[in-house]
């Protein structure tokens, strides 16, 4: 999966239309209407990170031609699991230059009626230009 998940990025990456007002990028997942696990890509001109909202769909968000990847993964393997392996993908994929998710500091994963699990997150409310990101397993909360 990990290869089908690098050429649909690569694809989205090459129609080089990602706005350079871009804050976040959420990697959607869903089940389809026959019961195999879906994902979907939204880069969003809004971020918050106290509000998972800015993954809605709105009219500023960006929407590649190529939004939805069939990942050829059934339901009948369990929903997290299938959640953690795209995260591990996702995290592996983040340190590739060419590809799109290099270019914003916030990226999360999740399914569509679930909650965000971050890859990458900024501190701040507004993170514009190089503003500090972390990946998420160096934020400490108490």
């Amino acid at each position: 999966m990990e290869q089908k998940i690098h050429n649909w990025l690569t694809e989205i990456s090459n129609e080089g239309n990602l706005p350079e007002d871009c804050q976040a990028i959420y990697i959607g997942l869903f089940e389809n209407e026959t019961g195999d696990y879906m994902l979907h890509f939204l880069g969003s001109t809004e971020f918050d990170p106290e509000d998972d909202d800015w993954a809605c769909e709105n009219e500023n968000d960006f929407l590649p031609k190529i939004r939805y990847l069939e990942s050829g993964v059934s339901n009948e393997i369990d929903w997290k699991s299938f959640q953690d392996e795209v995260v591990s993908i996702i995290k592996t994929l983040k340190s590739e230059k060419n590809l799109v998710l290099s270019q914003v500091k916030n990226i999360a994963v999740g399914f569509d009626s679930g909650d965000l699990e971050y890859i990458w997150k900024c501190l701040t409310k507004r993170c514009t230009g190089r503003g500090q990101a972390v990946p998420v397993s160096f934020i400490i909360i108490f």
